[in-house]
């Protein structure tokens, strides 16, 4: 849910403003500060984690609908020629970013 709703968001804002980087740089904070949230899950009560849970994932889905923004921004501002790498490149830093976050948990634990 907060995934699609921060997609339309975010695509809205865009669209409306014709600006990419306030709404890239809005859904880095977002997700930002759903990782911050989780990692202070400990400092919360039992009965309140739950909640702060939920509050963190939530923060992190509409943080994600960002995502769309990159797409779209891709094809305005490469050329016919450099197209292919430059969506190549998009989804490398995406797969790089899924891979990275387990990996720095093994290596700290």
């Amino acid at each position: 849910v907060g995934h699609a709703l921060g997609t339309i968001v975010f695509a809205y804002y865009t669209l409306v403003t014709q600006k990419f980087r306030n709404a890239l740089i809005l859904g880095r904070i977002l997700s930002a500060s759903g990782c911050i949230l989780y990692l202070s899950i400990e400092f919360y009560s039992k009965p309140l984690r739950r909640f702060i849970f939920l509050t963190s994932f939530l923060l992190n889905a509409l943080g994600e609908g960002s995502t769309c923004v990159i797409r779209s921004y891709v094809p305005r501002t490469s050329t016919g020629g450099d197209r292919q790498t430059a969506y190549s490149l998009v989804s490398a830093a995406n797969m790089l970013a899924i891979i990275c976050g387990p990996a720095s948990s093994i290596v700290f634990t």
